[in-house]
This record gives C-alpha cells, structure tokens and sequence, in this order.
C-alpha cells in the first residue's frame, strides 16, 4: 500500500512538471508570429478571387462572361445569380412572330416574364434611328407565344423588339 500511494505521488510530481509555464515574453513572441503571418503570401484564387456565384465576368468558372442589357434602366436584365447566368434580352429584330420563335432561331429558350418581369419588349423606334432600345419608348411582351405587332400608328416611327432568351450555360 505504501507503495501505491508513493507512486500516485509520483505521478502527480511528473504530470505537474509537464505543464507549460507563463513565458517571459509571451506578447512579444504572439506579436511575431502575427508579423510573420502577415507576410505570408496571399493564397492563389480563382479568376483573381472573383465571387463565382455572383461575378457577371466569371459566373460559375473563370472567363465564363453573363451578359447584361438595358442596364440601369426599369428593363435591365441579365447577370450571374448563384453560379448561372440570368436570362436577358436578345437583338433588336423585326421579322419574327414570337418572341419563342426568335429565342428558338438562335438555339435559346425564350423565358415567360424572365427579363424585368417581360417575356420581350415591343420598342418604338424614330424612322431615322437604329433600333437603340437604351433611349426609345418600350412595352412589356407578357407571353413568349404572343404575337408581335410590328404596326406603327405613325410613319415617322418603326417597331422593333427585343426578347428575353436563356443563353447557354446559364
């Protein structure tokens, strides 16, 4: 029994021996390991650490570019959200009679209210203009399938649209 108790003893002694005491110089050791981990090279990120899930130029993977149109106005449309890009509107045209039949032309799927709350834009444009859809007069196309009305009331003036088409890979 004594010698039980003398090697509890003794495990105690050495475990108290292994404990680390206060350094001297803890905060001038902590402040050199602060310096050296501010030197550290920064690690190497993707497409120069760009959001992958929200950069319009690197949307999903790097040099994967979402384009945007009418931006900064009530029709802007387009973008990177969540790694895909959004749909947005097509080229101005005038000869097609939906806006799914455009879409489909090109490869594309036209997307009922996918662009500003729009399945296309009938846009009113002055005779001596291109068709520009930033600066002329717009209306909402509610559905893909209807019919475009290219009419214009006024011979000064054309009618052009654009549609709201989902681009490959996004």
């Amino acid at each position: 029994m004594k010698t039980t108790i003398q090697l509890i003893a003794l495990s105690v002694l050495l475990a108290a021996c292994n404990r680390t005491l206060p350094c001297d110089d803890c905060e001038e050791v902590e402040a050199a390991a602060e310096e050296q981990a501010d030197s550290d090279p920064i690690p190497d990120l993707p497409c120069g650490g760009a959001d992958l899930m929200t950069d319009d130029e690197n949307c999903g993977e790097c040099g994967h570019e979402c384009p945007i149109n009418l931006v900064d106005t009530e029709w802007e449309a387009g973008g990177c959200q969540g790694g895909v890009c959004q749909p947005t509107w097509g080229s101005c045209s005038s000869g097609w009679q939906t806006c799914s039949e455009y879409c489909s032309l090109a490869n594309f799927e036209c997307v009922e209210g996918g662009c500003a709350g729009a399945s296309g834009l009938r846009i009113t444009v002055p005779a001596q203009d291109g068709c520009l859809p930033e600066s002329h007069a717009k209306s909402p196309i509610e559905s893909c399938d209807t019919v475009i009305d290219y009419e214009s009331d006024d011979p000064l003036f054309f009618i052009d649209s654009v549609c709201c088409c989902a681009f490959p890979g996004g």
